[in-house]
């Protein structure tokens, strides 16, 4: 097996590993609103390697402060702030849906291998109802969002 197939696996592994985190483990009602957040990765995104994503409730404070290995840790060791964990692929683009804090914001990491500063990275308030992100070879290149109706009026 080649290195790269061999990171795959080790990527989906930590990926399945997260999924009792990311799908909420049935805290929320049904009836509760979700965020829908699209992930449209460009072809050489993270140097056409998988990564992982997390998404986790945050404050201002803990969002400026987070660092690669801090998120790294939580793909690993989810704590109670992990709302989502999932990998991305490079050129597949998809689509999920998550329970967003009952106060407080959220952000969005990925993982990439070459990121700087903090084009890894992307804080949202709880108000938003769906995101699309679109990545770039190791960097957030297009935030965008939808808030709820009532929100826009």
């Amino acid at each position: 097996m080649g290195p790269v197939s061999h990171r795959a696996l080790i990527a989906l592994a930590l990926a399945l590993a997260a999924a009792p985190a990311g799908c909420g483990g049935g805290q929320h009602p049904a009836s509760a609103p979700m965020v829908t957040l699209s992930v449209v990765p460009s072809a050489t995104s993270n140097r056409g390697r998988p990564l992982q994503a997390v998404v986790r409730a945050v404050t201002l404070k803990q969002f400026v402060e987070d660092q690669d290995r801090t998120i790294a840790q939580l793909v690993v060791s989810p704590d109670e702030s992990v709302l989502s964990s999932f990998v991305v692929f490079p050129g597949v683009a998809q689509t999920i849906a998550f329970a967003p804090p009952a106060k407080g914001g959220f952000a969005v990491y990925f993982l990439f291998t070459g990121a700087a500063g903090t084009s890894w990275k992307q804080l949202f308030d709880a108000a938003a109802s769906a995101i699309r992100l679109e990545l770039g070879d190791d960097q957030i290149v297009t935030p965008t969002l939808q808030r709820p109706r009532a929100d826009r009026e």
